[in-house]
């Protein structure tokens, strides 16, 4: 993250990174896949990021497409859609 606010804090079993460590966190670790969920304005320049860094597949939760070298793979997932398609399947109140 970027936000001073939140670098260092613990979310469950994980502590929030600086992204300005994000290189050297990558290729330490030996790291090529990687999830973004970010703003749409943002997600080209953090996936530009990723694979300078080193990785080679990205899932993305962003809201909007980015462009990228053609031997790093992205796979998009729009988490509205599949929530929608979820409940979908709910059983209706008549059934309940």
């Amino acid at each position: 993250d970027n936000d001073p606010n939140k670098i260092g804090r613990p979310i469950g079993n994980f502590v929030v990174q600086d992204i300005q460590n994000i290189r050297q966190e990558i290729d330490e670790k030996q790291i090529r896949v990687a999830m973004i969920a970010v703003p749409a304005d943002e997600a080209q320049m953090i996936s530009e990021q990723l694979v300078e860094a080193g990785i080679r597949a990205i899932l993305s939760y962003a809201p909007t497409s980015v462009s990228l070298p053609k031997e790093v793979r992205i796979e998009y997932i729009d988490p509205v859609l599949h929530l929608q398609h979820m409940t979908y399947y709910l059983p209706g109140e008549e059934e309940s």
